[in-house]
């Protein structure tokens, strides 16, 4: 069994890589699951056995590089979350600023806004005067000002867009305090991929 386990996350990995290597020169749009399947030299039976489709894929990429290893790490401060978020696009902003473009049903950024609500959620839980519909607000906000950050020309350091979006976060009346003792609790809180 531990065999099988080896080989399916290689190629899942395989899969992984190839996605977005394809994404970085080459639009969601155009790329076919037989594209995907060549450059790793698999047939698509293996990789329908990993993936129900194309999306599925994107959507387990931000989930495997970036929601597990979150959610093994505890955020000491506010901030954090978004930073190490930020970080992370940003050091694979080829790959998500074709990402972020998908729209329609199962797109990653829908993804993407669900896994950022489910945070936000959380802290309008625990914020006085903040709804349901707060969330929804602030985490379309959220993807919104991603999907900017990363289509532009010359994106801002992450450091600076976190600087950027703060205050406009702040104000928006979640404070994004809660954030910082998410932690482990963080996997609880995101979409499964």
């Amino acid at each position: 069994m531990s065999a099988e386990r080896s080989i399916s996350g290689n190629t899942r990995r395989q899969l992984i890589s190839a996605i977005k290597q394809l994404m970085s020169t080459q639009s969601f749009r155009s790329i076919r699951v037989n594209d995907i399947c060549d450059l790793c030299h698999i047939n698509r039976k293996s990789f329908y056995y990993h993936y129900k489709d194309k999306f599925d894929l994107v959507n387990n990429v931000f989930y495997t590089e970036f929601i597990l290893p979150a959610s093994q790490k505890h955020y000491v401060s506010d901030w954090d979350l978004l930073s190490d978020m930020s970080r992370y696009m940003y050091g694979c902003k080829a790959f998500y600023r074709n990402a972020l473009l998908i729209r329609g049903q199962n797109s990653f950024y829908d993804y993407f806004t669900a896994t950022l609500e489910s945070i936000c959620a959380a802290l309008a839980a625990s914020s006085p005067g903040c709804t349901r519909n707060s969330a929804k607000f602030l985490s379309r906000m959220l993807a919104s000002a991603f999907e900017y950050w990363l289509n532009e020309k010359d994106p801002l350091s992450p450091e600076s867009f976190i600087a950027t979006i703060r205050p406009l976060l702040l104000t928006s009346g979640s404070g994004l305090s809660a954030v910082a003792g998410y932690g482990s609790d963080f996997a609880a809180l995101t979409p499964n991929a």
